[in-house]
């Protein structure tokens, strides 16, 4: 549930973020978010037992789907992809480990959608900035209260760095991606995660 859960929220912000969104993806992705942000964690404490925890977590998966399907990803998925293909990590894990990393490496381009979200989902800060950045710091807050681990903990060393950033610019989404990001940019995030470099 946990890396799940975290891996439908990657997707309603990515969907409503990237270069490709529309009007009408902007809807689904912020109705998935508030749903999922609303019952992730209980879902992730009583699964079995809390029904409108499972069934608010499905919809939101739904929502999120249709939403990033019909728009694009973006540097989360280029980096957990790429991930992916070169070790044993599930896809949602990678998803969760580096959200809250790319998220503040896009936050200058994305501010007034970050914003939107966070202020959706009761994070009442006075300028977008800081609504984005509250974002971020409730992400990274889940993810704890989640039990995902961190980047450190996958055991991937520093010399596979470079292959996964060329890996990562190379994925067809990374043109998606609100803010320009080049191999270097990719090595950035990668190191910032791996240090636990929170802004």
């Amino acid at each position: 549930v946990a890396s799940t859960g975290m891996d439908a929220i990657v997707h309603a912000i990515e969907a409503y973020t990237v270069k490709p969104a529309t009007f009408i993806t902007d809807i689904f992705a912020l109705e998935a978010a508030q749903i999922l942000f609303s019952f992730l964690e209980a879902g992730y404490k009583d699964i079995k037992n809390d029904n409108s925890a499972r069934e608010g977590l499905m919809k939101g998966s739904m929502l999120a789907g249709i939403a990033f399907g019909n728009s694009d990803v973006g540097a989360v998925h280029c980096i957990s992809e790429s991930i992916g293909a070169l070790f044993d990590v599930p896809h949602g894990v990678a998803n969760s480990i580096f959200l809250p990393y790319v998220m503040e490496f896009n936050l200058e381009v994305s501010t007034a959608r970050y914003a939107e979200i966070a202020r959706m989902i009761g994070i009442d800060k006075k300028n977008d900035n800081e609504a984005g950045l509250g974002l971020i710091k409730k992400i990274k807050d889940l993810s704890r209260v989640l039990n995902i681990p961190v980047f450190k903990d996958l055991g991937i060393k520093e010399s596979y760095f470079q292959d996964i950033a060329q890996k990562s610019f190379q994925n067809n989404s990374n043109s998606s991606n609100p803010r320009k990001a080049g191999v270097e940019d990719y090595l950035g995030i990668l190191r910032q995660a791996y240090n636990l470099n929170y802004s």
